[in-house]
């Protein structure tokens, strides 16, 4: 958010995102990189095997974008 376009000076907008990220309306911040800008031009594949896996260790695992479950 940025406050010039809410119309709230420096102060009041961080006041305001503090009482939102209090009251857990803001969960949390996420940013998406562009590794080509950072100079990071190549990518790779990860394996991960697991025995055993509970549907509770699947779950925490599966909001992670970048894998992929076949």
């Amino acid at each position: 958010m940025r406050c010039e376009k809410v119309g709230l000076s420096l102060s009041p907008c961080h006041r305001y995102l503090k009482s939102l990220e209090q009251s857990s309306a803001i969960r949390d911040y996420r940013v998406q990189i562009d590794p080509f800008v950072l100079g990071l031009d190549f990518s790779a594949r990860v394996f991960v095997a697991m025995r055993g896996a509970s549907q509770k260790a699947m779950k925490k695992l599966k909001p992670l974008s970048w894998i992929s479950f076949k």
